[in-house]
């Protein structure tokens, strides 16, 4: 069950975190001891314990590894979303890469087809669905709000089921100004879900 874990985690990891550094002012943030801030988007990050930050060289290698492990025909429909800038990426095992919570921000100047945090999740369920469809069972559920850190974030929360294997991956996005804030979190139990839930619990905006 790990080649599943890590092909749905792929899909993901594609759509949300397509590096680019051709927008020039964007600012994509500084880590100072355990916090994360990022003045553009106006928001700090406390990292507690067990959280570990995952450097470039690590998100390289994980971006190599979940590439290379789904269909190419289903690898070139995820990264259609455009232009996105990956933050910050948390993990608890750097070896399962089990829970982990990535940070990234849409340039909506460069992505015409989004307008709307649903436009978004509702993309995101879409590409998911095609790339697994003969994979696994993927659910997902309605797109909801819910509040962080004084913020009201959509969210949509993406469920795949094979055989034993059940993981959960929580999408939550808001708009500020022409960009889109997108925090993915994967756990595949209520233990790491509340670990995600308690770091973002830490989200402070300026």
């Amino acid at each position: 069950m790990k080649s599943i874990k890590i092909v749905f985690l792929s899909v993901i990891f594609l759509i949300s975190c397509n590096s680019s550094t051709t927008n020039i002012k964007f600012d994509t943030g500084k880590i100072e001891s355990n916090f994360y801030s990022n003045d553009y988007l106006g928001i700090k990050l406390k990292i507690d314990p067990p959280w570990i930050i995952l450097n470039k060289e690590q998100l390289e290698r994980q971006m190599n590894e979940r590439k290379e492990a789904i269909p190419e025909a289903n690898r070139r429909s995820t990264v259609e979303s455009g232009v996105t800038d990956l933050l910050l990426s948390l993990t608890i095992d750097t070896i399962q890469k089990m829970p982990q919570i990535l940070f990234s921000s849409l340039n909506l100047k460069r992505d015409l087809k989004i307008k709307t945090e649903t436009d978004f999740l509702n993309s995101l369920v879409r590409q998911v669905k095609q790339a697994y469809n003969s994979y696994v069972q993927i659910t997902n559920s309605d797109i909801l709000e819910e509040e962080i850190g004084g913020k009201k974030y959509h969210t949509v929360l993406i469920t795949i089921k094979a055989d034993n294997f059940l993981a959960y991956q929580k999408e939550y996005c808001i708009i500020i100004n022409s960009r889109m804030l997108n925090i993915m979190t994967n756990y595949n139990s209520e233990i790491y879900s509340k670990y995600c839930r308690d770091l973002l619990s830490n989200l402070e905006w300026n």
